[in-house]
């Protein structure tokens, strides 16, 4: 089936629904996508290419949209790749990229923080030196005002960025090392059956 729905229970939150999607994949390449945002229709054609371009050794994410409740669009750009300043407050890409499953299953979500598992996951992608490329252009369109587990109190934000920050700079991070082997290609295929499609 082209879409397969994974039962976690209510109250779980976005890491374990992560994992669970981790788990359940088969591909070599998965996209995390949460419930309020989507892709532009040649989202996965252009990032599929840059992942292949750079020779899979990067994981892909893209430029942004905030989309407000009255269809208004926020551009936002994606920032140049630096694997040391992942672990700066403040820097950092939305949650939606595209990366090899192995490199999502080995690192996976902390399902005990109740916010910011997204920046927490990329960051420690970067101590294990798996690093991002973006496509620097918008394929990604974010609904704002739609969170409902995020942190209410400006110490509760401090203290989990604290958390999540400290956590990246108690070890020396190795250089950017991840390879994403076979899925170099996988994407390749898809990426031809993608072209078929549209040149019939």
């Amino acid at each position: 089936p082209y879409v397969r729905r994974v039962f976690i229970g209510k109250g779980n939150g976005a890491g374990a629904a992560r994992n669970a999607g981790i788990d359940a994949a088969t591909g070599s390449l998965i996209v995390f996508l949460d419930s309020d945002d989507y892709l532009a229709p040649d989202a996965l054609e252009k990032m599929l290419a840059r992942y292949i371009q750079v020779g899979g050794n990067r994981y892909i994410y893209c430029g942004w949209y905030g989309v407000r409740k009255n269809g208004d669009l926020i551009y936002g750009n994606p920032p140049s790749y630096t694997q040391h300043q992942m672990l700066e407050p403040g820097y950092g890409h939305a949650i939606t990229a595209l990366i090899p499953r192995e490199w999502a299953a080995k690192v996976r979500f902390n399902e005990n923080l109740p916010s910011f598992e997204d920046v927490d996951f990329y960051v420690r992608c970067a101590k294990n030196g798996f690093c991002g490329e973006p496509v620097a252009e918008p394929l990604l369109y974010y609904r704002l005002g739609t969170g409902n587990r995020r942190p209410k109190t400006d110490k509760e934000i401090g203290n989990l960025e604290k958390i999540i920050y400290n956590l990246g700079k108690e070890e020396d991070m190795p250089g950017c090392c991840g390879s994403g082997g076979k899925s170099i290609l996988a994407a390749k295929k898809i990426l031809s059956g993608i072209q078929s499609l549209e040149s019939e």
